[in-house]
């Protein structure tokens, strides 16, 4: 499969669920989209979407705040924010010297920041710093208002 069959085969999955009598949800959506895709670090680590409750998030009003409140990390300034297309920019920007198989890694990175972007209002990044496991979260409102997004980890010693 070229790179440009996978972006046309998760765009079509993404569009078939939402023309079922029944609409996909943003989590399912995003999962299909990352399936079989490992964020690659010094150990590569799955890709999972994730919707937090009201009751999780409080009345968070930015991304950030919605993080911070669900996931209570022991050390909030070890939060840092960066773009969605900075933390993605390894996996989406094709190098020269790529063969087939990564650039077709490419196109699915490729849209899964597509999908984010069409299903999530101001996503943004957040890496909890501190320890080598560094977890990962893109976080943005989807169109019920539910904090949603995907998480992974990047292993940097």
């Amino acid at each position: 499969m070229n790179a440009a069959s996978a972006i046309q085969k998760a765009q079509q999955s993404a569009s078939e669920k939402e023309n079922t009598s029944e609409k996909a949800s943003v989590r399912d959506t995003l999962n299909d989209v990352a399936h079989g895709l490992l964020m690659m670090s010094e150990s590569d680590r799955p890709i999972k979407a994730f919707s937090w409750s009201g009751k999780k998030t409080g009345d968070a009003s930015c991304a950030h705040d919605a993080l911070l409140n669900a996931l209570q990390p022991k050390d909030p300034t070890l939060v840092k924010t960066i773009t969605v297309e900075e933390f993605f920019a390894p996996m989406t920007q094709p190098k020269d010297w790529w063969g087939d198989d990564e650039k077709e890694t490419c196109a699915k990175f490729t849209a899964l920041v597509q999908a984010i972007r069409e299903n999530l209002t101001n996503p943004e990044a957040f890496r909890i710093e501190g320890d080598p496991e560094i977890p990962v979260y893109i976080v943005g409102r989807d169109s019920s208002g539910t904090w949603s997004g995907i998480k992974t980890a990047v292993v940097e010693t």
